[in-house]
């Protein structure tokens, strides 16, 4: 997975308020915004399952014709540390697993092979809010992600109670070709209730200069929370991923948590 910088905006459900005559619930605001510093944490397993045909050649030149499925697990833990109204620092530890299930058609015979990888990635990011009392609250992130690369991202935001939208462009280098991409991502969230909410979100990236395969992705988050305060979430996200002419689906379950 190239790296990517993407918007991430916790804080969104607020209590709910007993008052009479007082709104449902609070007016949404940014978790950044308290006076005191906050950690955030966030567990999740995500499932790929992707299958392909075509035509290919054996090393002995015999053509045959194939079909291909993997399945792709992706577990991530990630913590992050904000700091004054201004500051945050964050990283990710990833495990991923690859299974690979091919059946070749020959003119006369067939074979089955059946292969595994596994892989391990870091990530790991400083975020500097511009000017937090701004009502786009824009933001300049620097990221590393070993062992692809690393990037810079500047990105907005702008809460219109009950629905937050957000936007991000950014440039990622990576060490193999192509070396530079530009990514860009929207999304758009809705805070149903002081439990729940949904976020619908979208990502494009596009090679600089070098010769590749864009990709995009379309997903849909739900989540809701275990407690008014907002401070433990259950999420469940659904995304369509598009590359060339592949496309394929993922899911993913999480549970995050922020203290205070």
């Amino acid at each position: 997975m190239r790296p990517a910088v993407f918007i991430t905006l916790v804080g969104l459900l607020c209590p709910a308020t007993g008052i009479a005559q007082a709104p449902a619930f609070d007016p949404i605001r940014l978790a950044e915004d308290a006076d005191e510093a906050q950690v955030s944490w966030d567990v999740a397993l995500a499932y790929h399952p992707q299958g392909s045909t075509g035509l290919g050649c054996d090393e002995l030149g015999r053509y045959f014709t194939f079909v291909r499925f993997s399945s792709h697990w992706q577990s991530n833990v990630s913590a992050s540390w904000s700091f004054q109204p201004c500051h945050k620092l964050g990283m990710t530890l990833g495990q991923s697993t690859t299974t690979l299930h091919e059946r070749r058609l020959y003119e006369l015979t067939e074979s089955e092979e059946t292969s595994t990888t596994k892989g391990f990635s870091y990530s790991s990011y400083y975020e500097r809010r511009i000017a937090p009392g701004s009502p786009l609250d824009p933001r300049l992130r620097l990221s590393y992600r070993a062992p692809s690369g690393f990037g810079l991202a500047a990105s907005a935001s702008r809460v219109v109670d009950p629905v937050v939208l957000a936007g991000m462009v950014g440039l990622v280098h990576q060490h193999e070709r192509p070396f530079n991409w530009v990514d860009v991502s929207l999304s758009a969230g809705l805070v149903a209730n002081s439990r729940v909410s949904l976020t619908a979100s979208g990502v494009l990236a596009v090679p600089v200069r070098d010769a590749g395969l864009p990709s995009a992705s379309m997903g849909l988050c739900a989540r809701y929370s275990l407690a008014a305060s907002g401070g433990l979430q259950l999420s469940v996200q659904t995304t369509l991923h598009m590359r060339g002419q592949s496309s394929w689906i993922a899911s993913s379950l999480s549970i995050r948590g922020r203290h205070p």
